[in-house]
């Protein structure tokens, strides 16, 4: 492993070693070196549980989390997590803070102390031991200093154990630079300059993205954070690569999962292993199709601690708003409660365009770059949010009221942005609704062809659909009469009694006409012709 985040014990020596004489009672110092473990004749299991932990909370190594005692580990990533420690691996683990040794019966019956092993049932009644409550309490991991709420006063808290929000276990990152608030502000929109965003209020919500996590590990703010679900026109349009320089931002790289259905190695599966593991980010990287998850729609609205499980390693309560969550895809489905959870950010891939280079590269090796730098941009606007007495807008749009209110401020107020949830509730409903999600695809298609403004049919629509590879929710035969009757379902779903409908930035009319069919005879057929609602503009310069 890397070096240590915490100091180990000093090695024990041989003479810590030595047994103590028969039938003497040890020293106040022998007994400092030994572990003492429970048996029949000799010490309870509590009273070995209560000298154990104590001797083991003053390191800082090991921690209580749900009801589990874990300690730090790496994955195949070279990571820093969680890991819960089993009965197995504690057996040599406790040989760290002393030698163990146990009564036994002498050869004349008295009962003397002896050097022992510690077996896998001792361990386990020492693990399950309520004296366990001895050791440090933990929520999670965090890859930088933290900017924390002390008594309402702004804290930095570097590398090491702290006993505030819950215990955090921040694992390494350079001190955050100071900034004077204006150019926090400049270094924050800088990270923002490039993209396309559809609206002003989507380059909003992609800020606040950027402010969220400090504001969460902080603890400015209690509740949960939406998922930062990041949407797209097309495939490399930077949707991901705006989400990586958030991560890039806080020294994190996150848990990603990919979507599966169902079954062993599932998305449950893999979201329980990833809140297991501590790392507060954790992505749904280009998700396809619907994500209906019920566990994943807990643990975004559950207040507290969620029970999380994987094979082999039993249960352990996990605190839910430690984590922050984030999705891509080029056109998002979901069910109604996870958009109403959501900070949808959507952004338009932009062709021919010459991106800005660094002296360390692109815009992410830059940020990787220079982190304490944007690290101290972020605390300076969370500084500046404080001082201004931690204020809130009225904004009533989202179900998470606390993290709006003050983001939306922020932006504002701050930031000087457009209002963080303006056209956010028509982009939720959509993402909720296949027929709709499925008519912004084609939209994107039919742009695509340079075909708007032009009439198609639901046959023609389904051809085009072939010929983009667009998936026809709800199809289950993939022939052409089946594409056309599947979109006239869906068309007649999303219009509703409505001739005009409008999605993201796309003005769709539908009509009915003569038309023949393929016997010759003359049908009403209903017609369809998208539209820009207004003509795309570019803000992505405005701040560089």
């Amino acid at each position: 492993m890397n070096d240590a985040v915490f100091p180990a014990l000093e090695a024990l020596t041989p003479d810590d070693c030595k047994i103590p004489p028969k039938d003497t009672v040890p020293t106040p110092k022998e007994l400092a070196k030994m572990i003492v473990l429970p048996s029949n004749a000799g010490w309870t299991i509590s009273e070995s549980a209560k000298e154990l932990f104590d001797r083991i909370a003053a390191t800082h190594e090991l921690f209580l989390r749900g009801g589990k005692i874990m300690k730090l580990a790496e994955d195949e990533q070279g990571r820093l997590i969680l890991d819960i420690v089993s009965p197995e691996s504690f057996c040599s683990l406790i040989e760290k803070y002393g030698r163990p040794y146990t009564f036994r019966a002498s050869d004349d019956g008295k009962q003397e102390l002896k050097s022992s092993n510690c077996s896998i049932e001792t361990a386990a009644k020492l693990l399950a031991c309520d004296e366990n409550r001895r050791l440090p309490h933990v929520r999670g991991l965090h890859s930088c200093p933290v900017l924390a709420d002390v008594a309402g006063v702004p804290c930095v808290l570097s590398k090491g154990y702290h006993s505030v929000n819950g215990g955090i276990i921040i694992t390494g990152g350079d001190p955050p630079i100071e900034l004077q608030i204006n150019e926090a502000i400049q270094a924050l929109k800088e990270i923002v300059s490039e993209f396309d965003f559809l609206s002003p209020s989507d380059r909003s919500r992609a800020l606040a993205s950027l402010l969220t996590p400090a504001l969460m590990a902080g603890g400015w703010i209690k509740g949960h954070a939406p998922i930062d679900v990041a949407e797209a026109n097309a495939s490399q349009s930077g949707k991901t690569y705006r989400q990586k320089n958030v991560f890039a931002l806080y020294n994190e790289s996150p848990s990603t999962i990919a979507k599966k259905n169902g079954g062993v190695g599932g998305v449950d599966e893999s979201l329980s292993q990833a809140m297991i593991n501590g790392r507060p980010f954790i992505q749904l990287d280009n998700v396809r199709g619907k994500l209906d998850s019920q566990f994943f729609e807990m643990v975004i609205t559950a207040g507290g601690s969620v029970p999380c499980r994987v094979p082999h390693r039993g249960e352990i309560q996990v605190y839910a708003p430690h984590f922050c969550f984030f999705m891509s895809s080029n056109g998002v489905e979901s069910t109604r409660d996870l958009a109403n959870r959501s900070s949808i950010i959507r952004i338009r891939k932009r062709e021919g365009y010459s991106f800005r280079k660094y002296a360390e590269g692109d815009l992410l090796r830059h940020v990787i770059a220079q982190q304490s730098y944007y690290m101290g941009a972020v605390f300076s606007i969370i500084k500046e949010w404080v001082a201004k007495g931690r204020q809130a807008t009225s904004e009533m749009r989202h179900d998470f009221r606390e993290w709006v209110g003050g983001l939306d401020w922020i932006v504002q107020k701050i930031l000087g942005e457009a209002p963080l949830m303006d056209g956010h509730e028509a982009a939720q409903l959509r993402v909720s609704r296949p027929e709709l999600t499925f008519l912004r695809t084609v939209a994107l298609a039919v742009e695509e062809e340079g075909r708007l403004g032009m009439e198609f049919s639901a046959s023609n629509l389904g051809e085009l659909c072939e010929d983009h590879d667009v998936d026809i929710p709800g199809l289950k035969t993939d022939d052409e009469d089946s594409r056309k009757k599947r979109i006239g379902v869906l068309c007649g779903k999303a219009f509703e009694d409505k001739q005009i409908i409008e999605i993201d930035r796309y003005r769709i009319e539908r009509t009915e006409r003569e038309q023949k069919n393929g016997s010759g005879n003359w049908k009403p057929t209903k017609m369809y012709r998208f539209f820009f609602i207004v003509p795309h503009t570019n803000q992505a310069t405005q701040d560089i």
